[in-house]
């Protein structure tokens, strides 16, 4: 009976891959011609579905394996690891494929401060993250690959990574096959960072890291995982400052519940090495000794620093209260916002929601004869679990100093040990009870949050956000507006201000300190360009102002933000009419216009 399964989940995973070429096939035969308001309405149906239908394949196989048992003796699983690692990589090259350039926001700016080492050979003084920089900057060198390229895909293997060091982690603090099985299954299928798994973001690559650095303080009381542990803690501070922080507090939360569960039980009664202590703290006093003065030689920091001082002494902000009002924006009230709930945040409150069952059936164990070392370490991630998700409540409630630290990113440390503790309380169940019904359970614990974190991997109207696509046509347009340009004028802009292309386009260093006109603090165009108010948009300027109206610009309030109210298609067939505004440059996706103000020349 075994080799009939072994049969078929092999053919399963063949089938599966068949699925994959043929999605991606499909993708690259659909290319897009410009801005997308979705990705996913954009993109044919059949490459979502058979994407889809690819996962729930791994999944059946790895399944099958664990509750079989077949997984202890055959490695037929891997066929299902492989069929899931793929699949992960796929949904996120989609967009590539179908011939996306890149995406907007910080994503650009890193590109400028890659661009800024490879014309100096060095970080400049605005890099505070400099280590991801760095690493790309010598990717592109050595390969000779273009920098977008490098950019665009260089995440995508760090989420591969993520999976695989997951796995890893999971053979240091579970002791069953079937439990690491779990666990890949779980991080390979579902994405609970959202778009830290697709956009350029040195925050975004800390915390998928973060296990790799786990599994190496766990295990350091070997050599080899030492020097990597160390190496690691030494690089933080410089991949981002918050990770670095969340690393301290990890270690040093690894320290305080191996004693405190030693104090309460004695030492684990199955004999085994347990994690050296004494390393790991001197890991976290490393790490923390490097970060402070990090953060103490950057304006940046030192600002956000004095925010922290700032809050502590008058308050902090009213996180919920700022939610409440851009619901009222889009007008979502009652059920709307329960579907709007779950669409959000869906996939953290399925696996929050699992791992606390695990949690609890952890102290279970810890009480029992079963108790072994590695229980240890999963109590420590139940604990880093229990702190991260507390101080994210604690930021929604308005405790001074979170929002200084960024705590809306709290919530992504938290979700790190949820696929472990969920695939602990999985396993629990399929151990109690073997059969179809336990397997088709697992499957749709499983499933569930894959299909959620699948649909909200990319802004889309889906959540109430739109794409944050660029396209070619703004890049190439913004590169004629910044080298075209009177530097002597200034500009203004809706949705997207012209310093983030700056940076890409010219480096970080050479928009920020010798293109001073470009600003991320230059003043937007007013709602409706003011015409209610005004009788032209020139009115409104003492001086001559150049206007970059992207294509993003005039769709995104006339469809998914239409609610809000800012611009209408009217407002904008108005602008092409204001007698003080002359359009000076289109291509498609960037209109470029030079509005006359009241007191200049004409």
């Amino acid at each position: 009976m075994k080799s009939i399964g072994r049969r078929t989940c092999l053919a399963v995973g063949i089938i599966c891959l068949l699925l994959l070429a043929a999605a991606l096939l499909i993708a690259r035969n659909s290319p897009a011609t410009g801005y997308e308001l979705s990705v996913y309405a954009s993109t044919p149906t059949l490459v979502w579905v058979f994407l889809l239908l690819a996962v729930v394949g791994g999944l059946f196989i790895i399944v099958h394996q664990v509750v079989t048992e077949d997984c202890e003796s055959s490695r037929v699983w891997l066929a299902g690891f492989l069929v899931l690692l793929l699949a992960h990589v796929s949904l996120i090259c989609v967009p590539y494929v179908r011939g996306y350039t890149t995406w907007f926001g910080d994503n650009l700016s890193h590109w400028g401060h890659i661009k800024d080492i490879l014309s100096a050979g060095h970080f400049t003084k605005f890099n505070s993250y400099p280590v991801t920089h760095v690493m790309l900057a010598q990717v592109v060198l050595v390969t000779g690959l273009p920098l977008s390229g490098v950019a665009n895909l260089s995440t995508c293997f760090l989420s591969l990574g993520f999976v695989l060091s997951a796995y890893l982690l999971a053979t240091a603090v579970l002791q069953d096959r079937g439990q690491q099985l779990l666990v890949a299954a779980v991080v390979a299928a579902v994405m609970p960072f959202g778009l830290y798994h697709v956009l350029l973001m040195p925050n975004g690559w800390s915390i998928l890291l973060f296990p790799l650095l786990l599994f190496a303080a766990l295990k350091c009381e070997g050599l080899a995982y030492l020097v990597v542990a160390l190496f690691m803690v030494v690089l933080y501070p410089f991949f981002h400052p918050l990770s670095s922080l969340m690393v301290a507090a990890a270690l040093v939360t690894i320290v305080l519940l191996t004693l405190a569960l030693r104090y309460v039980f004695g030492r684990p009664r199955k004999a085994a090495t347990a994690p050296p202590l004494g390393r790991i703290l001197t890991l976290a006093a490393i790490n923390l000794a490097i970060l402070l003065p990090w953060l103490l030689s950057f304006e940046e920091h030192v600002r956000r620093e004095r925010l922290l001082w700032h809050q502590l002494l008058t308050g902090g902000a009213d996180v919920i209260g700022s939610m409440g009002e851009s619901l009222e924006k889009v007008d979502v009230h009652g059920l709307g916002f329960l579907i709007l709930l779950v669409k959000m945040y869906g996939v953290e409150l399925i696996l929050i929601g699992a791992a606390l069952i695990g949690g609890i059936l952890l102290m279970r164990q810890l009480r029992s004869a079963a108790r072994d070392v590695r229980s240890l370490g999963l109590l420590s991630l139940l604990g880093l679990m229990l702190l991260f998700g507390s101080l994210y409540l604690l930021y929604l409630v308005g405790t001074p100093g979170l929002g200084a630290i960024g705590g809306t990113r709290l919530l992504s440390y938290t979700m790190i040990p949820t696929a472990f503790l969920s695939a602990f309380c999985m396993h629990h169940f399929v151990t109690r009870r073997h059969g179809p019904r336990v397997a088709m359970g697992v499957l749709c614990v499983i499933i569930l949050p894959a299909i959620l974190s699948m649909l909200s991997l990319y802004d889309s109207p889906y959540r109430l956000r739109p794409n944050i696509q660029v396209t070619e046509t703004e890049m190439a347009g913004m590169e004629w507006f910044i080298e075209t340009k009177d530097r002597s004028l200034g500009s203004t802009y809706i949705m997207r201000p012209p310093d983030r292309f700056a940076h890409a386009l010219l480096g970080y260093e050479e928009s920020q300190r010798r293109r001073s006109e470009f600003s991320s603090y230059a003043p937007q165009i007013p709602d409706h360009f003011g015409y209610g108010e005004f009788a032209t948009l020139g009115d409104q300027y003492t001086r001559t102002t150049y206007a970059a109206i992207t294509r993003f610009d005039t769709v995104v309030y006339s469809t998914v933000w239409r609610k809000v109210g800012r611009f209408t298609q009217a407002d904008f067939e108005q602008l092409q009419e204001d007698a003080t505004v002359t359009k000076i440059y289109a291509n498609g996706g960037l209109d470029v216009y030079l509005i006359r103000g009241l007191g200049a020349a004409p």
